[in-house]
């Protein structure tokens, strides 16, 4: 009965801390939606983020924070495939943004956006 119990209050605790983000992690998620929306800006005012494309895209950069956080604990020391790992579900959020959420436009204007930042 008591390992049910604590298996129970294991449980909870995982599920509760799973769906709860730290700030530090909110705040990472805003800072990258907002670099994104000044590249698109950048290059092309006309095409900016709407309110719902802001919500989506920080969303699914807390959740990718959030996967990057969880393999920390699979490589508690970092190392290459560490590194390999983390650019994998970089490189897969990116993508689902760009193909699900930014339109070919926007696409345009962030790739110009990034390189008149990066030159200047």
């Amino acid at each position: 009965m008591k390992r049910i119990i604590m298996s129970l209050i294991l449980m909870i605790t995982v599920s509760i801390s799973a769906f709860s983000q730290s700030p530090k992690a909110e705040a990472k998620a805003e800072n990258k939606m907002e670099k994104l929306s000044e590249w698109i800006e950048a290059g092309n005012a006309d095409v900016a983020l709407s309110d719902d494309q802001e919500a989506k895209i920080e969303e699914l950069y807390a959740q990718m924070r959030k996967e990057i956080n969880d393999l920390k604990d699979d490589y508690p020391e970092k190392s290459a495939d560490f590194d390999k790992q983390r650019k994998k579900i970089s490189k897969e959020y990116n993508k689902q943004i760009n193909k699900d959420i930014l339109s070919k436009e926007q696409r345009k204007a962030k790739r110009k956006g990034k390189k008149m930042m990066k030159n200047s």
